[in-house]
């Protein structure tokens, strides 16, 4: 019989091959004290990290995504997998020293309580991280603000402060510390859930040490157990620091958001002024470096504070001009450059589109339908999906969220007139009742017989099946998202239908405004954006168009 495994290590890796050979050296050199299983993650590399780690590694499990899953998710699929009693955690960019992964097991072998344990992080120096952080909170950023470390007892910043203020030469309880390394109780896991997926990068770990202390488990700092951090390689290799730092305040944003509710305005408001103060200050010294990096966390503060004010605007005192003529005029233009059409072009289209929303309309009036924004796509989000249907004449186009059909009938409406064209539509069947899909009604009930020959529907979650769907078409033209609107499931959908996109292809979403991951999609992929307010976007992927006329 096979030995119980104690430790399951999950490393998740992205192009930071000769990182994760280190990585995974160090774990080979450790003494054989506990039974280990290695679980690698890999987030559809390219610089042959799988063919390296399955030559020199071979006893390491891989599991192998064919998009870039983000950290947590695919830190969930290690954990998924484990055996172990114990998850340890490990970013491709460390080093283990020692026996430090049987030195946390050991710690928590005497602490029952624990939920998390943190190990010490060295720098390559041989320095110590500042890896532990304190509970965020509005009197810990007015306090910041204030600066009020300069003359409080060095026993209280200790506590309060954490950061560079942290005693990491004494093992003690902590309130959240660096994802860099982290070991997980299995028995926390299964009480108060893995990873959040909607933190794609970062500030997972610090929302998951916020739900263990929510719920009465214990988190600790151990000295004892030593390991290297070269510190932000993976993110480095996708963005530079300026990037990356908005990245973190964006996961700061969505941290306040989840735990903080409104109270998250204040606490920004304060964090914003403590930043900005500190970048005024450090400007004409020879911190000029940091100052820089303060003065990108300003403008992110001053930007997210605009973007917010903005959209509310739009919402709610620009609501009929967003809605109306003069606007759909303007956004039909700009949307003729877009594509490389003629303004005459998308006219054309436009008033057909026009006939179609017509049609629906009459559609829901004979149901007896009370549209009220749920289950039917916004008219004029409809109009835009035909026209782009219509002038960029795909072969094949892929959707999630059908619901009553708009999206649905808008698309194959535009593929009846260019005479080509099918579309496949995956929607989870469940959105039924008021505000959706009427009881009496089957999902994509508007879409007419006689345009349904082009049309294949699959009822199931698209994290099950969007990507077979894909794998059987091959190559997508236009890829459409309106299915759920988590952070998490649009950097899933998104992810996952670009590789499949055709160069020139369109990827359009619904519902943008839920949350920042159209945006930082789109950047990391190096799309031509644009936006129709806060409700749909398009992205062109680079290439060769992959329509004909």
């Amino acid at each position: 019989m096979s030995e119980k495994i104690e430790i399951s290590v999950i490393i998740v890796n992205r192009n930071a091959r000769e990182y994760l050979r280190c990585c995974l050296a160090s774990l080979a050199a450790c003494p054989g004290r506990r039974t280990v299983e290695i679980i690698v993650v890999d987030n559809a590399s390219s610089d042959g990290s799988v063919e390296m780690t399955r030559e020199v590694f071979p006893a390491a499990r891989l599991i192998l995504n064919k998009y870039n899953a983000g950290f947590a998710a695919a830190n969930n699929q290690g954990i998924a997998l484990a055996s172990g009693k114990y998850l340890l955690l490990l970013n491709n960019d460390t080093v283990l020293k020692n026996d430090a992964a049987g030195v946390l097991a050991d710690f928590m072998d005497a602490r029952p309580s624990l939920a998390l344990v943190a190990p010490r992080l060295i720098k390559k120096d041989g320095s110590t991280q500042h890896s532990v952080y304190p509970a965020p909170g509005p009197l810990l950023s007015l306090l910041r603000f204030l600066r009020a470390y300069y003359f409080l007892p060095k026993g209280f910043n200790a506590r309060f402060f954490s950061g560079s203020f942290h005693d990491y030469d004494s093992a003690g309880p902590v309130n959240r510390v660096s994802g860099a390394c982290v070991m997980l109780r299995r028995e926390a896991v299964e009480k108060i859930g893995a990873l959040d997926e909607d933190f794609f990068f970062y500030g997972e770990v610090h929302d998951w040490c916020w739900r263990a202390l929510s719920t009465g488990l214990e988190l600790w700092y151990c000295p004892a157990a030593l390991v290297t951090h070269y510190g932000g390689k993976s993110s480095a290799l996708q963005w530079e620091r300026a990037r990356g730092r908005r990245r973190m305040l964006e996961a700061t944003f969505r941290l306040y958001s989840k735990h903080f509710s409104a109270r998250k305005w204040s606490i920004l408001f304060l964090d914003f002024l403590a930043v900005f103060s500190s970048w005024l200050l450090r400007l004409p010294t020879v911190f000029f470096r940091r100052a820089g990096l303060e003065g990108v966390e300003a403008a992110w503060y001053v930007s997210k504070a605009v973007s917010v004010l903005a959209a509310f605007a739009r919402s709610r005192l620009l609501g009929r001009y967003y809605c109306g003529p003069v606007y759909e005029r303007i956004f039909e233009a700009r949307l003729a450059a877009f594509l490389g059409k003629t303004p005459e072009e998308t006219r054309a289209a436009a008033a057909e589109a026009e006939e179609c929303a017509a049609e629906i309309r009459r559609h829901l009036a004979g149901a007896g339908k009370i549209f009220r924004g749920g289950g039917v796509l916004e008219l004029s989000c409809g109009k835009v999906i035909y026209i782009l249907t219509r002038l960029l004449k795909p072969a094949q186009v892929l959707e999630t969220g059908v619901a009553n059909g708009a999206s649905s009938y808008f698309i194959l409406r535009a593929m009846e007139r260019n005479g080509r064209g099918a579309l496949t539509s995956i929607d989870i069947g469940e959105e039924k009742g008021e505000g959706f899909v009427p009881g009496s009604r089957e999902i994509g009930w508007l879409v007419p017989e006689n345009l349904r020959w082009r049309w294949t529907l699959e009822i199931g979650s698209s994290r099950e099946l969007l990507l077979p769907a894909l794998e059987r078409i091959g190559k997508i033209d236009l890829f459409l998202h309106d299915s759920a609107h988590t952070c998490a499931n649009m950097r899933f959908e998104y992810g996952a239908a670009w590789p499949f996109l055709s160069g020139g292809g369109c990827l359009v979403s619904d519902d943008i405004g839920f949350n920042e991951a159209f945006g930082e999609f789109t950047e990391d992929a190096g799309a031509r954006t644009l936006k129709r307010g806060d409700r749909l976007g398009l992205a062109l992927k680079p290439g060769k168009g992959a329509a004909t006329a």
